[in-house]
Parts: C-alpha cells; structure tokens; sequence
C-alpha cells in the first residue's frame, strides 16, 4: 500500500491538561491544534509517524480567573506553539471499530526545550482517515513552566495530557 499523508482537522482535535492541586483540580483544554500524520504501510502501525501543533493561547479552563493565572504561566505571546512529534508506533491488542492499542516514544518541543515524551493510547486509519485518542504525563518544569502557587493552593509540576486527533488524507 503506498504512503499516504492526512491533515489534522482543527475542529475535531483537541488537547486536554489535567493536574492536580491541594485545593482542586485544573482543567485545561486547548483546540486549534494543526499538523499531520504519516501512514508508511497501511498494515504495519509501526510506519505511522505525525507532527502535532498545539497553539497555547488557544488554551481554557472556562474560568476568567484561571485563565488570567494560565495565561501568565504560559506565557503564549512569547512562546506561542508546543510541537509533538514522533516516529512508529508499537502496537498492542486490537481493539473494536478498527482501533488498536499501541505505545509510542516522541519529541515535545515548548518553549526552546524538547524533552522525550512516553504515550499509550488506541489509533486506527483507513483509505481516508486516521484517528487517535492518547495520553501521556508530563512534567511541565522539563520546559521552564512553574506550576502556580498561591496561599497555600499548589499545581502539581506533573499533568495528565489526553489527545484527539482526528485526520482525513491530504489533497
């Protein structure tokens, strides 16, 4: 089968940041997200590869005052894009709808520093799409972000990041 390129579609991709505090816990999301995967071999997941954009001041909690204090954490105007990328996937069992279970290894670069990233998740493709739905955990402080801290209410450095990727075939 030849190699076949798909662009992620910005309204079905959506990046979601769970951490956790001593007061409650923070949830963030962020859609906008850009980029594209590449299907070597349609039966071999080991020859998918992607790059995934994530714009950081496309980032919410749904609250004005958090996202005031996400806004200054984040620092978007200065460091605008975080950029996922990884090469081969390692599958697991398959899974119903033409999904499988796979792990992978990438590269997550944010603000001028890059830090190895460990996924796990369900991806599938087809003729015309690919889809996937992974999470990994991430220690922010990697990438110079200080988890705010107020009176007492502490962020926890380390966040659970959850992915929807949603992609139809280039051109």
């Amino acid at each position: 089968m030849p190699e076949r390129q798909f662009h992620l579609n910005p309204t079905g991709c959506r990046v979601e940041v769970l951490a956790r505090s001593s007061l409650h816990d923070v949830r963030m999301a962020a859609e906008g997200v850009s980029g594209s995967l590449l299907a070597v071999d349609s039966e071999a997941i080991g020859g998918v590869a992607g790059e995934i954009r994530v714009p950081m001041a496309g980032f919410s909690t749904g609250d004005r005052l958090q996202d005031w204090k996400l806004g200054a954490v984040l620092d978007a105007s200065t460091h605008p894009l975080a950029t996922f990328s990884f090469k081969g996937l390692v599958p697991g069992e398959s899974l119903s709808e033409g999904r499988i279970q796979v792990n992978g290894v990438g590269s997550l670069a944010y603000r001028g520093q890059s830090a190895e990233v460990s996924f796990e998740g369900a991806v599938g493709f087809d003729e015309t799409e690919a889809w996937a739905d992974i999470e990994c955990i991430l220690d922010v402080r990697s990438f110079g972000v200080i988890p705010p801290s107020l009176l007492g209410f502490s962020v926890s450095p380390e966040v659970r990041v959850v992915v929807r990727i949603r992609a139809a075939i280039a051109g």
